[in-house]
């Protein structure tokens, strides 16, 4: 986890803007961040929500292994990019054109819904898992 230390605070997230000797700085980059004379600390260890965000790619490459083992045409980017732009009855709909047992979109759709509410908690939203893709 990187932690942010500027003129004796410490901060566990890049702030942005960043208040600095009575001025803002905002965007707020790393780079940025150091040369206003900021240090970056960083233990190796993910972030609560980095940490959550790996959990849920890992299970959604295993759900695209098991799309592979059952031939049915979803892929994980096809998921994001599909939950990223439907409704829930929406995705819904689309794994069921796409073939999927009702078995496993329930079963799916539950650890989906376990997933946002831990999400919640951490302070992201279904965009933040699921971002919009345009075009």
């Amino acid at each position: 986890m990187k932690t942010y230390t500027i003129s004796g605070k410490t901060y566990d997230h890049l702030p942005d803007p960043l208040y600095l000797n009575g001025a803002a700085y905002s965007p707020m980059t790393e780079a940025r961040f150091v040369k206003l004379g900021g240090t970056i600390t960083d233990d190796g260890e993910p972030t609560p929500k980095e940490a959550f965000l790996a959990t849920l790619d890992t299970y959604l490459t295993a759900l695209e292994a098991k799309m592979v083992e059952l031939e049915i045409p979803i892929t994980k980017s096809g998921f994001l990019t599909a939950a990223g732009s439907m409704l829930s009855t929406e995705l819904v709909a689309w794994a069921e054109s796409k073939h999927v047992p009702d078995e496993l979109i329930k079963e799916v759709r539950e650890q989906v819904l376990t997933f946002v509410a831990d999400a919640s908690r951490l302070g992201l939203t279904w965009s933040d898992l699921f971002p919009v893709v345009n075009g």
